[in-house]
């Protein structure tokens, strides 16, 4: 579970990708491994591909994707529109913007995305205390 972690958010250089690679498959192909051993492997390996292939993240993983990557599930969030249309989007510990652009653009039959992107909004609700309130009120 941990190189399965690993692999999934920090992608090696490229002179450790093949040693790293070796092992996991080797791991994830003997027949003397349990099968939960081999699994892991197995989905180390393809976690080790993709970070190969995209490179390291930007921000480090937060418990949520974690938590869902070691129980091989799936994350998912909202993205509105200027339309005010909005569609759930499945995303997991190892997409990418391109790959969440690509997947939208699908699910929404958009072919010409090339210049179609995503950026995260995040609204801060501040609660004013009951006095300040009153003050306020007054």
């Amino acid at each position: 579970e941990l190189l399965h972690l690993t692999a999934a958010v920090l992608a090696p250089s490229r002179d450790f990708l093949g040693f790293a690679s070796e092992y996991i498959n080797e791991c994830a192909h003997a027949e003397q491994n349990p099968p939960g051993v081999r699994a892991a492997a197995t989905r180390a390996l393809g976690a080790l591909k993709r970070s190969a292939k995209s490179g390291p993240r930007q921000h480090p993983p937060v418990m949520e994707e974690i938590e869902a990557l070691r129980a091989d599930r799936m994350l998912s969030t909202i993205v509105f529109f200027l339309d005010d249309t909005f569609e759930e989007l499945p995303y997991d510990a190892m997409t990418t913007v391109g790959e969440a652009v690509e997947s939208l653009a699908g699910i929404i039959r958009l072919q010409q995305f090339q210049t179609f992107s995503l950026f995260e909004s995040r609204k801060q609700l501040v609660l004013k205390s009951s006095a300040a309130a009153k003050e306020d009120a007054a």
